[in-house]
């Protein structure tokens, strides 16, 4: 009789162990479900990662290249969710998602070695396209540039004077260059460098960059040759079309 309550009460344990386990396992996989991000939040965050990584690289390395560029994606609200097939701004590259100017930037360090500073404004743009809604972000855009205005800038170059090449990188905006792209402009005294400028648009190029930027750095050497591609052609682009640039430019790393 001992031996069979024994047995029955080992039974019982054995139960209630394995009961255990299947309940631990349901609430591993409900609590997983829970907090998995869906995709445009996972894409929102690894763009937003990504570019505070360049932020993080402005201090010199010993390069006497810096590759300076401004991004509507690291400049815009955060909960901005990111469309990775749709965007004309997003270049995706395996599992990274980048911005267009942050794709080839990261190209033209690539293949000059030089340091990368992300033009990042103190306050961010609106993310919203939506005319009815003042929160619209061509609205504000058009607003600044009507306005000339010169954005503050939370990022800043440290030791711009070790510098004696610059890259400077934006998008078309009203066929312009960024308002945050000037405030660059107007805090470093560019004098004496070398400037190359490299841009993608939807069609429009450039357009007045090349004199813009002479005009606000008179004393420094800026080439007429600007790198500019569509912004449906920007994950086409692969080290070598850089190198084929920086050759036609006369460029001496």
């Amino acid at each position: 009789m001992k031996k069979i309550k024994v047995a029955a009460l080992i039974l019982t344990l054995v139960t209630l162990v394995a009961g255990c386990g299947n309940t631990s396992n349901e609430v591993s996989e409900n609590t997983k479900a829970a907090t998995t991000p869906s995709q445009s939040e996972t894409a929102s965050e690894e763009v937003a990662s990504n570019e505070s990584e360049k932020q993080n690289t402005v201090a010199n390395t010993g390069s006497s290249v810096l590759i300076a560029y401004f991004s509507r994606i690291g400049n815009i609200d955060s909960e901005y969710e990111i469309d990775a097939i749709s965007s004309a701004s997003v270049v995706t590259q395996g599992d990274d998602l980048l911005g267009n100017m942050e794709y080839m930037a990261d190209l033209i360090q690539d293949v000059t070695g030089g340091d990368i500073h992300f033009i990042e404004t103190s306050k961010q743009y609106p993310s919203e396209y939506d005319s009815s809604d003042n929160n619209d972000l061509d609205i504000y855009v058009n607003k600044e540039n009507r306005e000339n205005a010169r954005p503050e800038l939370a990022a800043h170059v440290e030791n711009m004077d070790v510098y004696d090449t610059v890259f400077l990188g934006f998008p078309n905006w009203y066929g312009d260059m960024p308002m945050a792209v000037y405030s660059f402009l107007d805090e470093y005294d560019l004098s004496g460098k070398k400037i190359y400028l490299f841009n993608s648009s939807g069609g429009g190029g450039a357009r007045n960059a090349y004199s813009e930027v002479s005009d606000l750095e008179p004393d420094a050497e800026v080439e007429k040759n600007i790198f500019s591609v569509s912004h449906s052609q920007v994950s086409e682009l692969t080290d070598p079309d850089m190198q084929e640039w920086l050759d036609e430019v006369g460029y001496d790393n």
